[in-house]
């Protein structure tokens, strides 16, 4: 189940003493539904858990806007404003 929360800083983690020093985060793609992202978060979680062993952070975000395959401007539209929450979400750097 995707949890919204405030979380403080993942660093303080790292420094625990059975804590590898490492840790994942993923964020899912456009367009993915909450079921979705969870889904694809599992699936990381599961794949790396095979062998490796690290925290896994998934953040989720807004991104299930309008898409059509036949509507060309729908999915412009939707591309757009999916986008745009990605960006109010958080700093972008390179």
């Amino acid at each position: 189940m995707i949890k919204e929360t405030e979380v403080p800083s993942a660093l303080p983690i790292l420094n625990i003493n059975n804590c590898p020093g490492e840790l994942a985060i993923y964020v899912h793609d456009v367009w993915a539904t909450e079921e979705t992202a969870e889904e694809q978060t599992e699936r990381v979680y599961l794949s790396l858990k095979a062998g490796y062993h690290i925290p896994i952070i998934g953040f989720s975000w807004d991104s299930n806007t309008s898409f059509s395959i036949d509507n060309i401007i729908l999915s412009q539209y939707g591309w757009n404003l999916a986008k745009y929450i990605a960006n109010s979400n958080g700093t972008f750097i390179r």
